[in-house]
């Protein structure tokens, strides 16, 4: 079994300034019969027209570090990266997100930390990596690779892809860029089933059939949209495995002197939370659009960081996404795929 002591920090070399406070969590509530991530028979039409009438309601509430209460897509989206460097397990959170028509992958989002350490002399990616869905609904005690414990089981993660300044610039000067994509081989093999499955067997091995792909706005200006409600999701260590989140409008501040990252400024989200969405347009039913991911943190008070994906404004991550969905799962090597061309 693997070992218990998950670390609360994630394996990147942090100063003291600014301090580090990397996100991660989700309640061991034990359900006997837990939801399902596709129904069985289509919705009568007295459901169906309930429905109608209930439209999904968006959320607008400030929250600094709370339980996950909606459920929805966005529970079963999200889930715990946790991923090794030399036998020693670490923890983060990613997201499921919307590939178009990619039918040999599915792509996860998380933090530049969550997959590539940075070393002087070279650094690297994580030795090996699962992804988790929904593991707020988890049967354990809390995050481990027993997958049989977890409403969907796990996901291994082939590889991963960073930016080339990701991979050679030492924290704070690395924050511009510090976010990666995980792919996942839409094979079989990829998956290990959980719990839903010994009821459900027809159920498909591949993630992308089973929850739902989030869309990623690459052209969310924060400058021209300063008051945008954001919601921030993670799966904390402190409170592993509890689904958390925070909420709050935007602002920005600088995280080195040259550039400016997305705050939120109530958040109290802690290590293990790294990676997981920020989402905009967010309602009860789970749904939203990504536009940036949880990143850094100061120990000493709240507050959350999180890179700027505006396009128009100099962010690369959409250059490094359109790696993502066409780079060659067979010729990819040593954990990952350092972009430097975008």
């Amino acid at each position: 079994s693997p070992p218990s002591n998950y670390p609360t920090s994630p394996p990147t070399n942090r100063p003291t300034s600014p301090p580090s406070n990397y996100p991660t969590n989700p309640p061991t509530n034990d359900p006997s019969n837990p939801p399902t991530p596709q129904p069985t028979s289509p919705p009568t039409p007295e459901a169906t027209e309930a429905v109608q009438q209930a439209p999904a309601q968006l959320l607008d509430r400030d929250v600094r570090d709370e339980s996950w209460e909606y459920g929805g897509q966005i529970q079963y989206s999200s889930g715990r990266v946790l991923f090794f460097f030399d036998g020693n397990p670490y923890v983060c959170t990613g997201t499921v997100i919307d590939d178009g028509d990619h039918p040999d992958r599915t792509l996860i989002l998380t933090a530049g930390h969550c997959a590539f350490k940075y070393d002087s002399q070279g650094g690297r990616f994580a030795d090996y990596a699962l992804f988790i869905p929904n593991q707020d609904e988890t049967r354990g005690p809390g995050t481990d690779e027993i997958c049989s414990n977890d409403p969907l089981g796990c996901w291994t993660l082939a590889f991963a892809l960073v930016d080339y300044e990701w991979s050679t610039r030492r924290f704070p000067s690395s924050v511009p860029w510090d976010y990666a994509i995980y792919v996942i081989p839409n094979v079989p093999e990829s998956h290990q089933p959980g719990f839903i499955y010994e009821r459900q067997p027809e159920l498909s091995t591949t993630l992308e059939d089973v929850v739902t792909r989030f869309p990623i706005d690459f052209n969310y200006n924060q400058k021209t949209a300063p008051t945008t409600h954001t919601h921030g999701m993670g799966y904390t260590f402190g409170r592993d495995p509890d689904f958390r989140y925070c909420a709050k409008e935007l602002s920005t501040k600088n995280g080195i002197s040259s550039y400016k990252n997305l705050w939120l400024s109530v958040c109290d989200m802690s290590g293990g939370s790294s990676g997981g969405a920020w989402m905009k347009d967010t309602k009860d039913d789970g749904s939203g659009t990504i536009i940036s991911i949880n990143s850094w943190g100061y120990s000493s008070s709240t507050g959350m960081a999180g890179p700027n994906f505006y396009t128009g404004g100099g962010a690369k991550v959409e250059c490094l996404f359109e790696r993502a969905k066409v780079v060659d799962i067979d010729d990819v090597t040593n954990g990952g795929v350092i972009v430097s061309d975008c």
